[in-house]
């Protein structure tokens, strides 16, 4: 049975679920009302046998479709979208705190010169005031720049997704006879 690597990847969420609820009791209470102890012990000692083979097979299936997933991952370009809109990520949320604490210069150079220089003259020796004001570095043309950048990000990483969904959603893996016959016997398929 074929199924894609989107599929591939919800059947793993689902089995690791599975495996998450599956757990095995190895001890039990005995009380005086049981009255064949050896006949108890071995019944739940065979289903606990039972609980860990089921486990086992579903981390064999688990990590068989990791294995198909990855080798037809490595045939496509899905590593390399992947990288790139993690790159993308990365420089968005950079751009979007730039934007969160940049603020254009609302003042000309002149203006700060006769008001760097208007404070030395006002500054008496031995005071403690400063000589300097406080300018950001960057012009609204900058800002426009920046949002220009991040609004180019935004389009690159919908194509990287849209490039990825088209994968996902064709490439597919072959699930082999005992992978499906253990996900069948778990509701998973």
């Amino acid at each position: 049975m074929k199924i894609t690597l989107r599929s591939a990847h919800a059947l793993q969420h689902a089995t690791e679920e599975k495996l998450n609820e599956m757990s095995v009791n190895t001890t039990v209470n005995i009380d005086e009302y049981i009255d064949n102890v050896e006949s108890f012990l071995e019944e739940k000692r065979e289903e606990n046998l039972k609980i860990i083979q089921n486990k086992l097979d579903l981390i064999n299936v688990l990590y068989e479709i990791r294995i198909s997933v990855s080798e037809e991952s490595a045939k496509t370009s899905i590593n390399k979208l992947l990288s790139a809109v993690a790159n993308i990520d990365r420089k968005m949320n950079y751009l979007r705190n730039i934007l969160s604490t940049v603020m254009p210069r609302t003042i000309t150079t002149d203006v700060i010169k006769a008001k760097i220089k208007k404070l030395s003259e006002n500054h008496s020796v031995g005071s403690f005031s400063s000589n300097e004001i406080r300018v950001s570095c960057h012009t609204k043309d900058d800002i426009d720049m920046f949002k220009q950048e991040l609004n180019k990000a935004k389009k690159h990483k919908q194509l990287c997704q849209d490039e990825l969904l088209v994968i996902n959603t064709t490439t597919q893996i072959e699930l082999s006879d005992f992978a499906m016959k253990v996900l069948k016997e778990h509701d998973l398929l």
